[in-house]
């Protein structure tokens, strides 16, 4: 049965309520269910020591945690999130080589050519204007300094998963625009920063049993529909692999840009 919850604007989701609370209580609950994109991306970025890196919609800041280890206390990390509720989940450790920055609109609260590198993983479609977006980045980059961005491609099962079944459900709706090839290298045609390479990747998300996928899909997207729902049709539109773990199919593309 569909709960009668009235649906919230896309923009309120960053704020305090059920959408907020829900995506950190998934991500609280079952931390290593994404585990292997974060991986992913922390492979592809390989921070060094002393590298300043902007983590660009930075969400819970597990992935500046990550980069901040191997920045060390000589390097910086500065988390960026349009979301108040999530910058306060960022640095529980109290880290002095971690900053957190609200990003109010795509123009970044930096200065030029302060980065060695910017990173944005699964979060770059939620961007209004991914030009500027894109732009703004190579600002802020200093020379030779490099972008990744790690997100879900266009024309692909997980993102019709988003603008089919999870939009439809979403407490706030999903339907953004996704990049392809192709549809990237117009998004930076107009920026510093040129794409040197691009490919698309295993990532997939890893549960002990079929019940905890029906849970974190529920909650990490405010669903409002039942957990069994929620089970169903993620199967039948991922599809799921008994390995080690149960793992549901996930793919994301990784591309890097240089300045």
């Amino acid at each position: 049965m569909v709960e009668t919850r009235t649906k919230l604007s896309k923009n309120a989701d960053f704020g305090e309520n059920s959408r907020t609370l829900n995506f950190k209580k998934a991500n609280k609950i079952l931390p290593k269910a994404r585990e292997q994109e974060i991986e992913k991306m922390l492979q592809k970025v390989d921070p060094s020591p002393g590298e300043v890196i902007v983590d660009w919609g930075c969400g819970q800041g597990i992935l500046s945690e990550k980069m901040a280890e191997k920045v060390g206390p000589e390097g910086s990390i500065i988390s960026l999130d349009t979301n108040r509720e999530f910058l306060k989940e960022v640095n529980p450790e109290n880290r002095e080589n971690i900053e957190t920055k609200k990003l109010e609109d795509t123009n970044l609260p930096l200065e030029d050519k302060v980065a060695d590198k910017v990173v944005s993983l699964a979060g770059f479609h939620h961007s209004p204007d991914k030009k500027k977006s894109i732009r703004e980045m190579g600002r802020v980059l200093k020379e030779g300094g490099e972008l990744y961005i790690g997100d879900v491609e266009d024309e692909t099962e997980v993102q019709r998963f988003f603008d089919n079944f999870i939009d439809e459900y979403c407490s706030t709706g999903h339907k953004y625009t996704f990049l392809n090839q192709e549809r990237a290298e117009r998004v930076f045609e107009d920026s510093e920063l040129k794409i040197e390479e691009w490919e698309n990747k295993d990532v997939s998300w890893k549960f002990r049993n079929r019940y905890q996928i029906g849970w974190f899909i529920k909650k990490l997207f405010d669903m409002n529909c039942s957990r069994d729902k929620c089970l169903q049709e993620t199967e039948e539109i991922l599809g799921l692999r008994d390995e080690d773990t149960i793992r549901l199919n996930w793919n994301l593309f990784f591309l890097k840009a240089q300045k």
